[in-house]
Order: C-alpha cells, then sequence, then structure tokens
C-alpha cells in the first residue's frame, strides 16, 4: 500500500466513482466544519443556528449523503439539525419568559410606586378613603407575591418591592388607626343609613325597594371591609383596638336593622304586585285554556293543548314560589284544568267511538246488499268487476277509511276482512254453481 509502484484499484461501476472525488471531498469538508462546530463552547449566541443551518445545507446539496454505499450518513446529520434546532427554540422560550417576567415585574414596580406617591398627595377625609388605599397596598402586595412562582424573576427585586409596600401599609395604618379613634370617623356610615330610612317611607314599588336594598348592600360591603382592614392593623393598645370594634359593631346592628325593615316592607309591597299579577295571568291561563278545549277535536289535540297549559302552569309555579297561598291556588288551577280537559278527553273518545259503531253497522249492511248482488251475477268477469268498480263496494272501502282515519284500527281490518270474504264467498260459490 505504501510501495512505490502500488497502484491503487479503481472501481468504475461504484457510486463513489460515479459521484467524483470532488464532490466527495467538497461534502466531507462541510461535515468537518459541522463537527468543528459542534466541539466549540457555547461561547456565541448563535451557535445553534449556524448547527441547524449547516446540517440543512449538507442535507439539501448533497443527494448521495443518505446512500447505503456513503453508510448513511444523513442519519446523524438530521439528529444533529433536530437536537439544534430543539436548542434554539428552548432559548427562544428562555428569551420570551424572562422579557414577560422583567416586563410583569416592571408593571408590578409602576404601580406599586404610583400607589405609594399618591397616599403622600391623597387627603384622606373619611375612612373610606383610608380603607380604600390600604385596600389597594394589599392588593399590589399580593401581586408581588405572586411574582415570586415566575421563572426567571429577580427575587431580590421582589423582595424590596415587597418591603416598600408592607412599610407603606404599616404607616397608613396607623394614621387609620388615630382616624378611627376620632367619634366622627364612622358618622358617614350613619349618615348613610339615616338617609335610607328616610328613603323607605317613600317607596311605593319593589323595584325601588330593590335599588334601596343594593345600597344598603353596598354600604354592608363597605363595612364588612372596613373590619377585615382594621382586624388587621396593628393595634397595640386594647383598650383602642375595643373602642374601634364596638363602634363598627354598632353601625353593623344599626344596619341590620334598617335591612330588616326595608326586606319587611318590600315583600308587602311585592304581595300586593304578585296579587295582581297572579290574577292577570290566572285569566290569561283560564282564556287560553278555554280557547284550546273549544279548538280541540280529537283526543290527541286535547293531550297537546293540556301539556301546553301545563307547562304555563310550571311556569307560574317559579314566578310565584316564595308565596305559599298563591301556590296553593295554582294546585287548586291545575286540578281543575286537568279535569276540565279530561272530561272534554273523555267526550271526544265517546263522541268517536260512537261515530266509529255507526260507520260499523253501516258497513255491515251495505257488506250484506253486496252479497245479495253477488249471488244473482253468474259470470266470474262480471262479478270480478262488481268488486272493483260497484259504488257500494267503493262505498265500504271508504268507511274503512274513516275507521282508520278516527283511530278505530280492530273495526277497519274487520270491514275489510268481511269485504273480502264476501268477494271470496261469492266466487267460491259461482265456480260451484
Amino acid at each position: 500500500f505504501v510501495g512505490a509502484n502500488f497502484q491503487t484499484p479503481i472501481t468504475t461501476d461504484s457510486m463513489l466513482y460515479k459521484i467524483g472525488n470532488r464532490e466527495l471531498v467538497r461534502g466531507m469538508a462541510e461535515c468537518q466544519e459541522l463537527l468543528q462546530l459542534i466541539d466549540k463552547d457555547d461561547s456565541y449566541a448563535e451557535l445553534y443556528v449556524d448547527l441547524a443551518k449547516r446540517s440543512n445545507d449538507v442535507l439539501d446539496n448533497y443527494f448521495w449523503i443518505g446512500k447505503q454505499e456513503t453508510h448513511r450518513l444523513s442519519e446523524p446529520l438530521e439528529k444533529i439539525r433536530d437536537a439544534a434546532t430543539a436548542a434554539v427554540e428552548e432559548f427562544d422560550k428562555v428569551v420570551r419568559l424572562r422579557r414577560e417576567t422583567a416586563q410583569q415585574l416592571h408593571a408590578a414596580e409602576q404601580a406599586s410606586s404610583e400607589s405609594v406617591n399618591s397616599i403622600g398627595r391623597f387627603a384622606f377625609n373619611s375612612v373610606a378613603d383610608f380603607v380604600a388605599k390600604l385596600s389597594d397596598l394589599r392588593q399590589q402586595r399580593g401581586r408581588a407575591i405572586g411574582l415570586r412562582e415566575m421563572r426567571y424573576i429577580d427575587l431580590p427585586a421582589v423582595d424590596a418591592l415587597e418591603g416598600r409596600l408592607t412599610e407603606a401599609a404599616e404607616r397608613l395604618g396607623h394614621r387609620c388607626v388615630q382616624f378611627l379613634l376620632a367619634p366622627e370617623s364612622l358618622v358617614p356610615y350613619r349618615e348613610r343609613f339615616i338617609t335610607a330610612e328616610r328613603n323607605m317611607a317613600s317607596i311605593s314599588t319593589a323595584a325601588d325597594g330593590r335599588k334601596l336594598q343594593q345600597t344598603l348592600d353596598q354600604i354592608g360591603s363597605d363595612l364588612e371591609l372596613l373590619i377585615e382592614t382594621t382586624s388587621q392593623l396593628k393595634i397595640d393598645d386594647l383598650t383602642q383596638r375595643t373602642d374601634i370594634v364596638d363602634r363598627t359593631a354598632d353601625l353593623l346592628a344599626e344596619l341590620n336593622r334598617v335591612r330588616s325593615g326595608l326586606k319587611a316592607h318590600v315583600r308587602d309591597l311585592l304581595s300586593g304586585e304578585m296579587q295582581s299579577e297572579f290574577a292577570s295571568q290566572i285569566k290569561l291561563l283560564d282564556q287560553a285554556a278555554s280557547g284550546a278545549l273549544d279548538t280541540a277535536d280529537t283526543p290527541e289535540k286535547v293531550d297537546e293543548a293540556l301539556t301546553r297549559v301545563m307547562l304555563q302552569l310550571e311556569e307560574l309555579d317559579g314566578r310565584f314560589a316564595e308565596f305559599d297561598e298563591l301556590l296553593l291556588r295554582l294546585t287548586e288551577k291545575r286540578e281543575a284544568l286537568y279535569e276540565a280537559f279530561a272530561a272534554r278527553r273523555q267526550h271526544l273518545v265517546e263522541v268517536r267511538s260512537r261515530r266509529a259503531e255507526t260507520l260499523a253497522a253501516a258497513a255491515t249492511r251495505i257488506l250484506e246488499g253486496i252479497n245479495s248482488r253477488a249471488q244473482r251475477l253468474a259470470d266470474e268477469e262480471a262479478l270480478r268487476a262488481f268488486f272493483v268498480s260497484d259504488l257500494m263496494v267503493d262505498k265500504v272501502r271508504q268507511i274503512a277509511e274513516q275507521l282508520q282515519t278516527l283511530g278505530d284500527t280492530v273495526r277497519m281490518d274487520d270491514v275489510l276482512s268481511k269485504l273480502k270474504t264476501v268477494a271470496d264467498d261469492s266466487l267460491r260459490q259461482l265456480r260451484d254453481r
């Protein structure tokens, strides 16, 4: 192999020979560049982008890279490309998460700074002002605590943000305690109670009463927020804490008294309105039921009309569910309507039954006449023509159709069976003769 006279054997029919040495060397050189990139440390940001691009270039530029004769070099190249692409995607994801986290942290810092700075500019003239600001600070602190759950968050910055909010909340809480100790601090709430109680006398409809109830509910929510806020304030003096709690409890008792009075008043108004509405609804229901009974001319239509009326009664049950007296009257009305529809249905069933009996009897008489005429016919063709075209035979078939319309399929089958029997017997007797 290393001798001076050694000659490399050449196989002209191999794929490598057909590809050519120049093409093979260039392909191997690009693969070598790819290996050098793999051996590099992660020293620059676009390393994995270059790996994915070079791998794709080699796979696209050399058609023979995946052949058996070239030992399927495409397989490791595809794995290198997929790994590099996954690394690029993961890197982009990390960059995006870091950017979003930084944005949320910045937004939280701005909102917190605005809340803290607004405390110094704000004129606190009522307890509601203190409660609103303390609630805002607590919300901002909760937001800061929530940032700790995010990946790639700057925890020292979050700690500093939470510390500023806690300090501001403590300072404002101390001011709130001093304000609450003043006897006139809770006067605005009491004035709102007095106004609501004064407006109660002028309420004439249940709708107006519900509006006033919403106002009282809002006052109650404000008081609950005040109690929740003051319970979290640091009040070292037990006497001061007791004084604030007692006066707040008195306000809640007064609110409950006003709310109970308003609720009873609204219920009285609603009862009167419901009585009037109930009377109009019952009148409408009676008219609808009367019309349905008049127009229902078959038992099936009576059943459909009864279903519609019962659905209307179910709706009325839901509307007047809070009034036991009206529900009792609805129960009585339901029973009365059910009896009326049942009586109408029974009447229609009896009428239909009598009609069916009459038709069946008529068919029997006509069949007797048909049998008598058929006995007088002496020709088989004339007999067959008689049972096909005679008016009396056609009348029997019409009666059968009417019986089917009435729903009496038993009598219909009986009439058609008798007609067929008459025809068969007449034909057999003619043949016997």
